[in-house]
């Protein structure tokens, strides 16, 4: 009976490492599709908050620093266009100099 507890035991414990091996490599691929997913994600908002920042009527909008003397209806298109853009974002806004958020 001892020489089956063994071999059994062994068994087991070869299984075990084998499919934790397996479980391992298909989780570490898994993660670097999601974090190569999120970088490209990530870095096309990037550079479309950057294109829209550096847009000459948004800044041109802004430019006065008076909160009371922004152009209103050039702010709301250029929040528009974002969110027309990437449908997905539930939170497009813009800060101006003073710290008021549109959105």
């Amino acid at each position: 009976m001892g020489p089956l507890v063994v071999l059994s035991s062994l068994s087991v414990s070869s299984t075990y490492a084998a499919l934790t091996e397996a479980s391992n490599r298909r989780l570490a691929d898994a993660s670097a599709l999601g974090a190569d997913y999120v970088n490209t994600a990530m870095s096309s908002r990037v550079g479309l908050e950057d294109s829209y920042a550096r847009r000459h009527s948004l800044i041109a909008a802004l430019r006065d620093g008076d909160h009371f003397k922004y152009d209103k209806q050039v702010i709301l298109d250029a929040l528009i266009g974002i969110r027309a853009i990437q449908s997905d974002t539930r939170f497009a806004g813009i800060g101006d100099p003073a710290g008021n958020y549109w959105g």
